[in-house]
């Protein structure tokens, strides 16, 4: 992980490092825009803004419920994007989305899916891994079925069904429909069992399944450890403890595996195998980090709830809060007295105010403590009501909360016009505690899609006076594309805070 960028950790201690959208609505994106732990969305209405920072809930609310088709395209109370016929960009067929991710050693990986129509939904036309410059693509066939498996590994290009690449290199699953990259829970290729077989197949009339599956266990041992010329030197030596040293109790295996590695394409076959399923494991596992990733996304919306006087007490969990933040009031009253008391020093501290609940004959009020006097949310402005529900998700992203079953942070944060109804000085203090939260040693990404000068300048300010690294942040702006749709460039602050590869006029009239 780059210790600049502080990107959140996933299990297996890699980060989502970048990320590319192309047919979504009006996006077009040849290439990943990289990830950073503050990235501000800027452009002209209606430019698709909203529709890249609405990518993260919608990989969230397609994670929690069993659908049709790889995505979730509209929830109730949260992101709607209709179908995918909707959805797809004029004058497109597909949508394509990629993801890169940044392993503890710092290898870069990249895993794409791309959706088509079929009957009225969607499904997976292809799904593809790129490392370096290998590279694996699945296609899947309208039956639901893998039907091509081609690629790029140590050199050499290669056709599953053309030599060397055996025909039983493609795999044989039924496509899931419900996930992204089509793999079936606890997916595993049994690739090496079928190289064993096919090589050591003729060899002795005797073979049994307890043979081959020693054979098996042994190839993939010296292969999974690149140790390829190590195990054909062994089976060279034709000594009586060659089986103990490979790790087998069967005499017969060493000889048999020496016969088969003799034939001359049997080393180039153990490295495209390996390669095979290896990857084909890696986009499995990568499917699961990006339902980590979802799973461990929070969204605030542009529509916040208009506040209420008083609120009636419901007996149900809140884990979180909604888009909206209707559910705001009961949130807090599920907080621990600990927990209200951080939240209240937070809120003093970024936006010198802090709320409090009474409760008023059987129902809650929600008050705002303005110079330690308490006013009712409905009478001290609307802005108020429209920045609580921001505040209260900033707080709480980096913390792991009581009301939290699951008992891990977020990963991303996605909020749309964090500056709704506030005054220029509300919007300085709202930028001040993104950028707060941005330099911390730990905590989520936030995708921030804004329309305020002011925000864009204070976090440049941050920069400036050295509280926030500019290697934290990154400015996205969206312009129309030459041909159509739109295109998203990546602009950067200098040491001075000032914005570089940055139109002039960007945000002007």
């Amino acid at each position: 992980m780059s210790n600049d960028r502080a990107l959140p950790l996933l299990e297996d201690g890699s980060t989502l490092s970048a990320l590319r959208v192309d047919g979504l609505r009006a996006l077009r994106m040849k290439k990943p825009v990289e990830l950073r732990r503050l990235m501000l969305l800027v452009g002209r209405n209606g430019i698709g803004k909203s529709t890249f920072a609405r990518v993260f809930p919608l990989l969230r609310q397609s994670a929690q419920d069993k659908k049709r088709e790889p995505l979730l395209w509209w929830e109730q109370d949260e992101v709607d994007f209709g179908s995918f016929s909707e959805a797809v960009r004029r004058g497109a067929d597909r949508i394509t989305l990629s993801f890169e991710f940044t392993g503890k050693d710092e290898t870069k990986s990249t895993v794409s899916t791309v959706l088509i129509a079929s009957d009225n939904v969607s499904r997976i036309e292809q799904v593809q891994f790129l490392e370096a410059e290998n590279r694996l693509t699945l296609h899947y066939g309208p039956n639901g079925r893998p039907v091509r498996l081609e690629g790029s590994a140590e050199g050499f290009d290669f056709v599953v069904g053309e030599e060397p690449a055996p025909p039983w290199l493609l795999p044989s699953f039924d496509v899931d429909k419900n996930t992204l990259f089509g793999f079936p829970p606890r997916f595993r290729t049994s690739f090496f069992t079928k190289l064993a077989q096919s090589s050591l197949d003729g060899s002795s009339p005797d073979i049994d399944n307890h043979v081959l599956e020693e054979a098996t266990l042994i190839l993939r041992r010296y292969l999974r450890r690149r140790r390829i010329e190590q195990l054909i030197q062994i089976l060279k030596r034709k000594t009586p403890t060659a089986a103990s040293r490979l790790g087998g109790a069967d005499q017969r295996i060493p000889t048999l595996l020496r016969q088969a590695t003799e034939e001359p394409s049997f080393k180039q076959r153990l490295r495209l195998v390996t390669f095979c399923e290896d990857t084909l494991n890696d986009l499995s596992i990568a499917e699961d980090l990006i339902d980590q990733v979802a799973i461990r996304t929070a969204y605030i919306g542009p529509f916040r709830a208009v506040p209420e006087r008083t609120y009636r007490p419901q007996g149900v969990a809140i884990e979180e809060l909604d888009p909206g933040g209707a559910n705001l009031t009961m949130f807090l009253s599920a907080l621990t007295f600990e927990e209200r008391d951080d939240l209240d020093a937070y809120l003093r501290e970024s936006l010198g105010f802090a709320i409090k609940l009474e409760q008023v004959g059987g129902h809650y009020a929600l008050q705002v403590v303005l110079d330690d006097t308490s006013y009712n949310l409905l009478d001290v402005g609307f802005g108020y009501s429209q920045m609580l529900p921001v505040a209260v998700q900033l707080w709480a992203s980096s913390r792991v909360l009581s009301t939290s079953r699951e008992k891990i942070s977020h990963s991303t944060i996605v909020i749309e016009q964090p500056e709704l109804h506030l005054h220029p000085h509300q919007q300085v203090l709202m930028a001040r505690a993104l950028g707060k939260l941005a330099a911390a040693d730990e905590g989520p990404v936030q995708i921030i899609e804004t329309h305020s000068d002011h925000l864009v300048g204070e976090i440049g300010m941050m920069v400036a006076h050295g509280q926030l690294p500019r290697e934290r942040v990154g400015v996205l702006y969206f312009e129309p594309h030459p041909e159509s749709g739109t295109s998203v460039r990546m602009a950067t602050f200098d040491d001075d805070g000032v914005l570089q590869n940055w139109p002039a006029g960007f945000l002007s009239p």
